[in-house]
């Protein structure tokens, strides 16, 4: 293996052998014509040069020739020396890889921040619906889903008029080593901040939410 590139295991090579001895059985590759190639070289030009790519804002299901385009990509096989030189071009330009490149505090925080803001795609749990109920029925002020400490921590709910920062916590999840270190410092941090943080378990919001929420809260 040339020097500089990735040091994979014998065990990890094996397994990477093993993967594309399947693939290649269930590729469907057509070569690219020479005018294939030309067009896809000026249009990397015009994009390197600061000009929009012909494809911009197609998709396949819009343009034939992207959905073309898709369909002879589909189940390209990347053999091994292939990654290697990859591999080895991007180690040798970093400036037009992530390689190497480390972001500041600033702009970590910014990010964070961003992604917290954006509309969670993750599907309501029953333990989240079952306090949303609850709260609604007791008149109590709350705001789902809310970003927290710069997008440190998204809260299940976030009651306001209490400055309380409620979690759901599942069963399976929470209770992994690593979701218990993570809840412990996050739980530390919103403290630190002056906020009040209740875990519920899910197991007990099944059980009985509004004992729960009425101990909690009174």
């Amino acid at each position: 293996m040339p020097k500089g590139v990735y040091q994979r295991s014998p065990k990890h090579i094996a397994k990477l052998t093993a993967q594309i001895k399947t693939a290649y059985k269930f590729r469907v590759y057509r070569p690219r014509t020479a005018e294939e190639k030309l067009a896809i070289s000026i249009g990397t030009q015009k994009a390197v040069a600061g000009k929009p790519g012909w494809n911009l804002g197609l998709t396949k299901e819009t343009d034939s020739r992207v959905a073309k385009y898709a369909q002879s990509s589909r189940g390209k096989v990347i053999s091994l020396e292939q990654r290697e030189q990859l591999s080895k071009w991007n180690k040798e330009h970093p400036s037009r890889y992530w390689l190497g490149k480390h972001r500041s505090e600033e702009t970590k925080r910014k990010l964070r921040l961003a992604r917290a803001r954006q509309k969670p795609m993750i599907k309501e749990t029953i333990p989240e619906r079952l306090v949303a109920q609850e709260l609604t029925r007791r008149g109590i002020n709350f705001i789902p889903q809310h970003p927290l400490l710069d997008g440190m921590t998204i809260a299940d709910f976030y009651l306001p008029d209490y400055n309380i920062v409620l979690y759901a916590d599942g069963n399976y999840w929470h209770n992994l080593p690593n979701y218990i270190e993570r809840d412990k410092r996050i739980n530390k941090a919103l403290k630190a901040n002056g906020y009040k943080v209740l875990r519920f378990w899910e197991k007990d919001i099944k059980a009985n939410v509004r004992l729960l929420l009425y101990s909690a809260l009174k």
